[in-house]
């Protein structure tokens, strides 16, 4: 064993210095990221933390790192066909099996500890700029360090993942030397993918029923543990998040290594269709499945996440709140509360039957003048004052009103059959009630003293069509709660009321414009005394950083996946020269090895690309499915984005490399 390092270091050096600098910047990039991500629990998790959020993120990270461990598993086997016809040469000269493999793994180790340790290095200067750079405004809690014991943990385990992959890519090289050591031997990969592959499919299957086995509290109280769906349980005693991220990696791994087995189980019909372009393909195939599937792997798992950030993404578009922010920020209509500013109304002398006494500094109300002053204002659409209670003859509560002109109401609801002379029932939506004759709008002035106004409906009720007036509001329906846009049951014309309007505790004032516009209206509400209340936008505050932050998940998943591609279509062209040399030698037209070349790409590029595609939508639909969620189509650009890049990627670094110039060089070497 004394000879191991230098036996490893001169297989090293004999690989060139393309694979040298490849396997050690690509693991300084490792040691880099790996560093810095066992850095995080320790500045983002509170001291008590508990056990499933330290779950929560830990999986979160392995899901963000995975990209980064297919990269060094890819690059750890450039120039893998020289690599291991060197390696089964030391077997034919008589060395051992397992000191073969040992040397394979000494020399992957070294190369990916030298880079290691630079990165960690590296990661140890650059921690403190991180809350700075990635997360401005302080949202760690503690100051980003990387410890001696963590950058210890990254270098070994890289050297550990390097040296695994080697051994794991060379067994049975170094088991039949002879026989994988001719260029002309078929080689089949071992069908070990479809384990993790398999795997995630049952898992997601698991959770996509519940999760059965697990202790679930519903949300009626009840205490379950068969199948359910996941939308209706309150807590769980296995964390969700933990599932789901266990079924991306699996899947992920699965879509990485699967496409190979796939393409090479399909080279068989290649060869046997008898064209000349398909059985070069084929044969190319079988004597070397695994390399296009190199530059491929990246492929499906880049495919595969961005299917479940593309998932997240239609969820995230589907929340009925967030798309009413999001339509008020871009200018569309909203509803800001307004109150009377807060006055101090001196003594007060009440009556006896007075059942609770406001206090002395309170808001004053809304007047007429106020709500006259309001609708006169530009970008407002409609101004209502909020009354506070509508009741029906027999004392049920009625609804909500809308008090102003029909065509105040035509701008917020689609409605026909308005009259201003009259007031109505509103109907059409879904919110009306059984009511006729005569309702109350019943408000309290001053604070204190109760005022019944009665107002008589006309027979004819006015009708609001729900599909364009769900259209003027972002496409939210009308529902029962306090998410429903406009949710007016009744029409009181201002015309009707006269004289008799009472004044109001508050004022909802529909404008458009968006925040400009919120900012006009409040300095002119302040101007006549009133106080605006700010519009609610939290929700869409929050999908938008959540957004922006799984777009730079999937920057960064493309980023990685690129880099990949490039490594190993470059490292393909290399190891190609001779076999397409051969080829050209003995006469092979141009066109012919173009279509072969483009079969041994186009087959595992259009089968990981199928593989990730179906096994993420099936994830996104189990999850989406069993948390009853709805999934737009908000994210699929960003799919068909990350799928056409990549593929157009692979085809610009591989098809040209199907022919190549014949030089003395190669002709020796052959």
């Amino acid at each position: 064993m004394t000879a191991l390092v230098p036996i490893a270091w001169r297989l090293a050096r004999a690989g060139g210095r393309y694979r040298l600098a490849a396997q050690v910047g690509v693991n300084v990039l490792g040691g880099l990221a790996l560093a810095l991500a066992l850095a995080v629990p320790g500045a983002v998790l509170p001291t008590d933390a508990t056990d499933a959020a330290r779950a929560g993120l830990a999986v979160l990270l392995a899901v963000v790192l995975l990209p980064l461990g297919i990269l060094l598993v890819i690059v750890g086997r450039l120039s893998a066909a020289t690599r291991d016809r060197r390696l089964a040469a030391l077997r034919v000269l008589g060395l051992g099996p397992w000191r073969t493999r040992a040397v394979g793994a000494a020399e992957a180790g070294m190369l990916a500890g030298a880079g290691a340790i630079v990165g960690a290095a590296l990661a140890s200067a650059i921690a403190p700029l991180v809350p700075t750079v990635v997360v401005p405004g302080g949202s760690l809690t503690d100051p980003l360090r990387v410890s001696p014991l963590g950058a210890l943990a990254v270098v070994v385990g890289l050297v550990v993942l390097a040296a695994l992959a080697s051994t794991a890519g060379t067994w049975r090289l170094t088991t039949t030397p002879l026989a994988q050591r001719s260029t002309s031997t078929r080689r089949l990969p071992l069908p070990w993918a479809l384990a993790p592959l398999g795997a995630g499919l049952l898992l997601t299957g698991w959770v996509a029923l519940g999760m059965p086995g697990t202790v679930k509290t519903m949300e009626d109280g009840s205490i379950v543990g068969g199948i359910v769906r996941l939308g209706d349980v309150r807590t769980s005693s296995a964390p969700v998040s933990l599932a789901v991220g266990a079924c991306i990696l699996l899947l992920a791994v699965g879509a990485a290594y699967v496409p190979a087995l796939l393409t090479a189980w399909s080279a068989g019909l290649l060869v046997r269709s008898g064209r000349t372009a398909a059985v070069l393909g084929g044969r190319g195939v079988q004597t070397e499945p695994t390399s296009v599937s190199r530059v491929v792997a990246s492929v499906g798992v880049v495919v595969l996440l961005a299917t479940c950030a593309a998932g997240y993404l239609g969820t995230l578009n589907t929340d009925p709140q967030y798309r009413l922010e999001k339509l008020a920020v871009e200018g569309g209509p909203v509803a800001l509360l307004v109150t009377g500013d807060y006055i101090d109304h001196g003594e007060e002398t009440f009556p006896d039957d007075v059942g609770h006494e406001p206090p002395r500094l309170r808001e004053r109300d809304v007047t007429q003048a106020d709500l006259a002053a309001l609708r006169a204002l530009p970008d407002v659409l409609a101004v209502n004052p909020i009354l506070t209670r509508t009741f029906d003859e027999s004392g049920d509560h009625y609804g909500a009103p809308f008090v102003g002109t029909c065509a105040e109401l035509a701008r917020i609801v689609v409605v026909e059959g308005c009259r201003d002379d009259a007031a109505a029932r509103i109907v059409g939506r879904g919110l009306e009630r059984d009511a006729t004759g005569t309702v109350v709008l019943q408000s309290v002035v001053g604070g204190w003293d109760v005022v019944d106004v009665p107002v008589s409906l006309a027979d004819e009720p006015v009708r609001a069509d729900a599909d364009a007036t769900t259209a003027l509001w972002g496409g939210v329906p009308a529902e029962f709660g306090a998410i429903t846009p406009a949710p007016f049951t009744i029409f009181v014309p201002t015309a009707v009321l006269g004289d008799d309007a009472p004044t109001a505790w508050a004022a909802t004032v529909h404008l458009e414009g968006g925040p400009a516009a919120w900012q006009r209206l409040t300095e002119s509400a302040a101007a006549l005394g009133l106080v605006t209340w700010p519009v609610e936008r939290s929700v869409y505050d929050s999908v938008r950083l959540q957004q922006t932050w799984l777009l730079g998940g999937v920057a960064w998943f493309v980023g990685l996946a690129g880099l990949g591609i490039v490594l190993a279509a470059i490292d393909r062209q290399r190891e190609r020269r001779r076999t397409v040399g051969r080829l050209v030698a003995v006469g092979v037209p141009p066109r012919t090895l173009v279509a072969a070349q483009a079969w041994q790409v186009l087959l595992p590029l259009g089968t990981a690309v199928v593989v990730a595609a179906v096994t993420g939508l099936t994830l996104v639909g189990a999850v989406a499915w069993s948390h009853r969620l709805g999934v737009s189509d908000g994210g699929l650009p960003v799919l068909l984005g990350v799928v056409v890049g990549v593929s157009v990627l692979v085809a610009l670094l591989t098809l040209p490399a199907a022919t190549t110039r014949l030089t003395p060089e190669l002709l020796r070497e052959e």
